[in-house]
């Protein structure tokens, strides 16, 4: 089981530089992870591709009912007044946005013990944070050497926690799911056999 940031979801819905490493993590994680919006993290990145006209809308709303079938087999973290404590805490001790404390301390709350779990991520600043907190963060060099900052195209994952909603939870969806070819330039032939 495993704490995913939205910056290694979305990779799990569109045809990336990431996306066949994320896959393989998720292969074989037997239970993903997640704060409570994801899911509106994942349509951000979707709808910000969108608008650069990277994506059509019918490829747009076809990444989305994969984030929703994806939301349906993770657990969810749920808002809470102990999450919103240690985002405080994060932010005195990590260079992160609120967003993203939110995020780490939902984590944290999940993990208990950190040194035993594993946080996926692909935002250097939220990776490094998770690092310094004792996680073990995949993929191990996500952005390569000298990477700052956020991958442009992938939205921030508001995490936060407390109570976990968990859904059913099966390595199938991930071994079933497939992925939207990114771009416009993809025929109607090649996304038509993804739906």
């Amino acid at each position: 089981m495993k704490f995913w940031d939205a910056s290694a979801v979305v990779p799990l819905c569109l045809t990336e530089s990431h996306s066949a490493l994320m896959r393989k993590i998720a292969t074989g994680d037997n239970a993903i992870v997640v704060w409570w919006t994801t899911p509106v993290e994942c349509y951000s990145a979707l709808a910000r591709r969108r608008r650069d006209d990277i994506l059509t809308r019918a490829q747009e709303e076809q990444m989305r009912r994969l984030v929703a079938h994806l939301a349906t087999d993770w657990t969810e973290i749920q808002p809470s007044h102990q999450v919103r404590d240690a985002a405080a805490r994060a932010l005195v001790l990590h260079p992160l946005s609120a967003a993203d404390a939110l995020q780490l301390a939902a984590g944290l709350l999940w993990a208990s013990s950190p040194a035993h779990h594993d946080f996926v991520c692909l935002d250097q600043r939220l990776r490094e944070a998770a690092q310094a907190e004792g996680f073990r963060v995949l993929p191990e060099a996500a952005g390569g050497p000298g990477h700052r900052g956020r991958i442009p195209w992938i939205a921030r994952a508001i995490h936060a926690g407390g109570p976990v909603r968990r859904s059913s939870t099966s390595r199938r969806s991930f071994r079933a799911l497939r992925s939207v070819p990114g771009g416009k330039n993809t025929s109607s032939r090649s996304i038509s056999r993804w739906q």
